[in-house]
């Protein structure tokens, strides 16, 4: 077996040599032992202190040439890494001037992303959510060395191929998430979920305090801070006591009315009965108005008047009567009237004491009187 061997000579000839398979290997044996020879008559002569010490531009040569210390900036401005370039551990690389780290990928596409540069991390447990690489931002200056002014990147959310993406800026001195966007296409903003439910349209430009003009159960315009009037409802205004109200679904009375309380005051009769004071007293409950008066008899008809006296130690008599004639029923068996112009005082207090006085009476053997008080 043969093989074809070029040899490029000190005057840089190439010289083609056809040899067997056990002389072309040689022929590299004896290549390797001279490289290393050459190797190490090198380094004998670096640790003879054959380079003398001194700044050899990206290389300063020390204690008496065995010491060789490669100047941090060549390698951070002259460093240049193609293909798929990995770094472990912590890599520090500085520059005076322009970008310390340009990172380029050269692609033929023109419509899809391409991978310039990567970030990993790596955990030798089992992650759960919340682990994943963060791109840090430091700051240094005469107060401050390597001060971490926030952080971006991707944190596991759920599974082990889903992410969400993250925003933590320092907030005195403690990485705070203010930003959360979510893989499900939600945004958490300082902690509240904002969700795009369908797709906005936004037409024109805003270019300065635009004028704001609101419609419909609020009204107002301007710009900036303006005062907004709110629609007036069927409900008039004032106070309303034991009320009756109707709310639409926004929240708003659009009925109130105030419901009439009342409560009755009477007296009655059973059997053969002549004019003067019906048996018995009553005492109003509550603070009100006289607004009605009634009677009912078997038979016949009859005249009445109201006695009433302030709540105190006394009773009343007909000296405290509250009617000028008197109200009567003259025809029929009851009688229910809302006419008190008869009354002297249709003012009612709480505690005041009442009586009834039949100042007429025919036929009748059987019935009662009364009064209406609304509550007041």
């Amino acid at each position: 077996m043969t093989s074809t061997v070029q040899i490029i000579t000190a005057d840089t000839d190439v010289v083609t040599y056809t040899l067997s398979h056990d002389a072309v290997v040689a022929i590299e044996r004896a290549a390797r032992i001279a490289a290393d020879a050459v190797l190490q008559a090198n380094i004998d002569a670096v640790s003879a202190g054959g380079v003398s010490d001194g700044d050899k531009g990206d290389i300063t040569v020390s204690s008496s040439g065995t010491v060789w210390t490669i100047n941090s900036s060549a390698l951070a401005s002259k460093a240049s890494l193609s293909g798929g370039n990995t770094f472990s551990g912590a890599q520090v690389m500085s520059h005076t001037s322009g970008p310390v780290l340009n990172v380029s990928r050269s692609d033929t596409a023109t419509t899809t992303t391409s991978v310039a540069a990567q970030l990993t991390a790596v955990t030798s447990n089992d992650m759960g959510d919340g682990f994943g690489p963060l791109l840090v931002f430091r700051v240094t200056d005469t107060g401050v060395t390597n001060e971490m002014l926030g952080a971006v990147g991707f944190v596991r959310s759920g599974g082990d191929t889903t992410g969400d993406f993250v925003v933590r800026p320092q907030v005195a001195g403690v990485a705070t998430e203010l930003f959360r966007f979510k893989a499900d296409g939600t945004t958490l903003v300082n902690g509240f979920t904002f969700a795009v439910t369908a797709n906005a349209t936004v037409a024109g430009n805003n270019t300065g305090d635009q004028t704001i003009t609101l419609t419909g159960d609020a009204t107002g315009s301007g710009t900036g801070s303006f005062a907004v009037t709110l629609a007036n409802t069927a409900v008039s205004a004032g106070s309303y006591s034991r009320a009756s109200l109707t709310v639409d679904a926004k929240g708003r009375l659009t009925a109130a009315a105030t419901i009439e309380d009342f409560y009755p005051i009477s007296a009655g009769f059973d059997g053969a009965v002549s004019t003067g004071k019906l048996k018995g007293f009553a005492v109003a409950l509550q603070a009100g108005t006289i607004v009605g008066w009634n009677a009912t008899v078997d038979a016949g008809t009859l005249t009445f008047k109201v006695w009433k006296i302030a709540t105190g130690t006394a009773k009343p008599t007909s000296a405290n009567s509250i009617n000028t004639s008197g109200v009567s029923l003259s025809t029929g068996t009851h009688v229910t009237s809302t006419t008190v112009t008869d009354f002297t005082t249709t003012a009612v207090a709480a505690g005041d004491i009442f009586a009834f006085e039949l100042t007429a009476v025919s036929g009748a053997t059987e019935g009662s009187v009364g009064l209406r008080i609304k509550k007041t």
